[in-house]
């Protein structure tokens, strides 16, 4: 039987999850449409969520200029909070912004950022007793003691790594509910292929 992990596909799929990982460490520059940004963290989100901005809100409208410019404002290296006129100069330089490449670039920072999210809700249709936010911090307040501000100030992609860690350590079963999710997909289309039957081989 073959090796899963010598397929090219699923070996390339786990090296991009080791990358990706890795560099939510580093402190690496991340840009949007050229436009600097810094990593996504729980503060800016709930910003954006009660702003009812496109991205972040359980918004059924379509997206819009304005909801670009604001998220473009709030994850910007030059965001001030309550800063007006700093960010009516930041929404001037935004015109000449391709919206569809924007709005592109937009999903491929959020997706770096949740990467690490769980897959499904775990709901079981009853209303959410706390914020899923409220959980995060909750867990590592507990587990590393740390402060309500360091936790809303963390990026996303570290704390969700984290709290895979805490999940690991703490619920023996967690390791069959945490997918990945570039790898399964990759293994899940390897054995497709290996339970796909050849083709005939046809008559010469």
């Amino acid at each position: 039987m073959a090796n899963i992990r010598e397929d090219p596909g699923v070996a390339a799929a786990i090296a991009q999850e080791r990358e990706l990982r890795q560099e939510a460490w580093l402190g690496a520059e991340e840009d949007i449409v050229g436009i600097p940004v810094a990593p996504l963290t729980p503060r800016k989100v709930f910003m954006l969520g009660l702003a009812g901005n496109y991205y972040l809100a359980d918004s059924k409208t379509e997206v819009g200029i304005y909801d670009q410019g604001l998220f473009l404002w709030v994850v910007s290296q030059r965001f001030q909070p309550g800063a007006i006129r700093a960010r009516d100069r930041f929404f001037k330089c935004l015109k000449k912004k391709d919206v569809v490449q924007t709005h592109r670039e937009i999903h491929a920072y959020l997706e770096r950022s949740f990467f690490d999210a769980p897959t499904d809700s775990g709901s079981s249709g009853a209303a959410p007793m706390a914020d899923w936010i409220a959980l995060i911090i909750h867990e590592m307040a507990h587990a590393y003691g740390w402060s309500i501000d360091t936790a809303l100030d963390t990026p996303f992609r570290q704390l969700l790594q984290l709290r895979r860690c805490i999940q690991l350590t703490t619920d023996p079963e967690a390791r069959a509910r945490l997918g990945n999710r570039l790898s399964d997909h990759a293994k899940a289309e390897f054995y497709d292929r290996l339970n796909t039957p050849a083709p005939p081989i046809p008559n010469s």
